[in-house]
């Protein structure tokens, strides 16, 4: 299975040698993929997209992978592990994106947290629906989902 992207471990991962791992403690040498300062950075997005559509254009008839795991773990938050330089406020930025006038593409949503259809749908109808009460709106829009709330 080819993963290219991970949200599991250090988010802090950089050219070269990482961190030695810690004795004891599962995957702790692990970093992220693309980490977190890719993922708060809109100007990285287009350069990660050129390396997704390089490693499957190179890759896609290679009959070595089985499957493509396109994100592992995209919700992972590792707070636990890393909370000074974990992206926290994921919540916040589709709220954000919600309040627009315009609302906000599954696809918008997806960019701005760095995880899958299901996740998003998820932290609506968890997070915002249920336990925030906030009311959200889903439309299509030239035959794509939108979703929208009122400003708070």
């Amino acid at each position: 299975m080819f993963v290219l992207f991970d949200s599991c471990w250090d988010p802090s991962p950089h050219l070269g040698p990482q961190h030695p791992p810690i004795p004891g403690v599962h995957n702790s040498g692990w970093v992220q993929s693309p980490g977190a300062a890719a993922l708060a950075d809109a100007n990285q997005y287009p350069r990660l997209k050129e390396y997704v559509q390089g490693v499957l254009g190179a890759f896609r008839k290679d009959d070595r992978i089985l499957a493509w795991d396109v994100w592992n773990e995209p919700g992972a938050d590792n707070l636990g592990s890393y909370p000074k330089v974990e992206l926290k406020d994921k919540t916040a930025r589709v709220i954000a994106l919600l309040e627009r006038p315009k609302g906000a593409t599954l696809k918008e949503l997806m960019r701005a947290t760095g995880w899958q259809t299901h996740s998003v749908r998820g932290l609506i109808s968890g997070q915002l629906k249920k336990k925030l009460k906030l009311k959200v709106r889903s439309f299509k829009r030239e035959g794509e989902r939108v979703y929208s709330i009122k400003p708070r």
